[in-house]
Parts: C-alpha cells; structure tokens; sequence
C-alpha cells in the first residue's frame, strides 16, 4: 500500500490531471461493476455489461476527472483558501449546491446521450431523476467535504472524493439504469 501511495503521490506531482482522471475512470468503472453485481443478485441474473461499465469509465476519465482537478485544486482554493472554519462551510455549501446540481445534471445528461438516446431522453432523465439524486446527495455528501476540505491534502482530495465514490458511482449508475 505504502509503494502505490508513494506511485500515487509522485504521479500527482507530475501529471496531475492525467492521474485524477485515470483513478475517475477506474473509479467509475468499479462503481457500474459493483451496482451491476448488486442488480444481478437481486434480479437473479449473471454478467456484466461491459459498454455500460465502459460508458461509466469513459464519463469519468475524460469528464470528472479534469472537472473536479480545476474544481478542486484550482476554482475553491482561489476562492476560499485554507482551512480556517468559515472558508470550509462556503466551500462545503458552493459544492453541495451549485457543483453538485452541476455535476449530476451532467451525469444522467452524458449518461443518456452515450447510450445513443435522443437529448430529450436526457432532459426527461435529468427531470426525473435530479431531485431524488440530489436529496440522497445530502445525505451522504456534506460531512464528507467538510472533512475533506478540513483535514485532506489538495493533491488528494479528488482520490479521496473518488474512493468514497466507488458506493456512491453504483448509486448513480443504479439510478441511471433503473426502471
């Protein structure tokens, strides 16, 4: 664990948008693999399918990952530097309102259209499915920024993002491809 952190940590210093969106993709994936496991043992059926999984990876690769680098590492800091209490509840509120509406609207958006639906498709998914997604997002979402924004490493905070996101990429990908 200790060599891949010091991999990790090295590849942060000198390709940072290339790392963040590389462990996005993975990420993802691992999220679309783990709601697909979980759909099959409810649903009684075996296998995965790997262009969803590769829609999942390919959105966040090529999307989240530089997004969240600038978002991150670059928007909030400029804004509300350090630590300090105060600049932590602004980042905390700008995230969970404005990036998190963003970013989700962007999901069942991208999601949608990959899967070679029409843009009113993704309109109707964005509809249905914003408000739910967003009310389960502040429930889990908030004291997890708040401690990262507090306690996290810039350069680490999108992996920390990331990893608490592989549960929370099986939730949207649960929710994208729910009936």
């Amino acid at each position: 664990m200790k060599v891949a952190l010091s991999f990790y940590n090295k590849q942060m210093k000198t390709h940072p948008v290339l790392t963040k969106s590389t462990s996005c993709g993975v990420i993802f994936a691992l999220g679309d693999i783990l709601a697909q496991q979980v759909e099959n043992y409810t649903a009684q059926t075996k296998g995965i399918d790997l262009k969803r999984t590769f829609r999942m990876s390919f959105y966040g690769s090529l999307y989240v990952g530089p997004v969240m680098h600038v978002w991150y590492s670059k928007v909030l800091p400029r804004f509300f530097p350090g630590t300090s209490l105060p600049h932590v509840l602004k980042k905390v509120c700008i995230d969970q309102t404005l990036m998190v509406t963003f970013m989700t609207s962007s999901f069942y958006t991208a999601q949608t259209l990959l899967e070679n639906k029409t843009p009113a498709n993704a309109l109707d998914k964005v509809k249905h499915q914003l408000w739910p997604t967003l009310k389960t997002n502040w429930k889990v979402w908030p004291a997890i920024m708040a401690l990262n924004f507090t306690l996290v490493p810039l350069d680490f905070q999108v992996i920390l993002v990331n990893s608490v996101g592989i549960i929370w990429n099986a939730y949207l990908s649960y929710m994208q491809h729910r009936n």
